[in-house]
């Protein structure tokens, strides 16, 4: 992450709490056209596994980086940019990718961040 104004933004662990908190009500407010089978936010970017729910990525991307901002300003004193410009969507069309994803987050968190989850398949 690297904000447009004063350079990277570090995550405390009182952000990834607000952070983790809009996920799932993300979730919870989607009824069913989201699911998260497997994250990870550290305190420099987090890892979403998100299957295919029939809703347009990009839009999905955006609604999650709008709502897990409003989080982070309504529960901690951050009032700057929390996430940088951009971002990297990557599609999955076979399982052996799909399982790789989900053991790279899994694997990917113990050094260098506090919230974590997989969903076994």
């Amino acid at each position: 992450m690297n904000s447009a104004i004063g350079g990277p933004v570090l995550l405390t662990d009182a952000m990834i709490d607000a952070i983790a908190g809009a996920l799932e009500l993300c979730v919870d407010r989607s009824d069913g056209g989201l699911s998260i089978v497997a994250a990870t936010i550290q305190a420099t970017h987090m890892h979403l596994l998100i299957p295919y729910g029939g809703r347009d990525i990009h839009h999905t991307v955006r609604w999650i980086g709008d709502q897990t901002t409003k989080a982070v300003r309504r529960h901690t004193d951050h009032r700057g940019p929390l996430w940088c410009k951009g971002k990297w969507c990557s599609y999955v069309f076979e399982e052996s990718h799909w399982r790789n994803a989900m053991r790279y987050i899994q694997t990917h968190h113990p050094a260098a961040g506090p919230f974590s989850f997989v969903t076994p398949m």
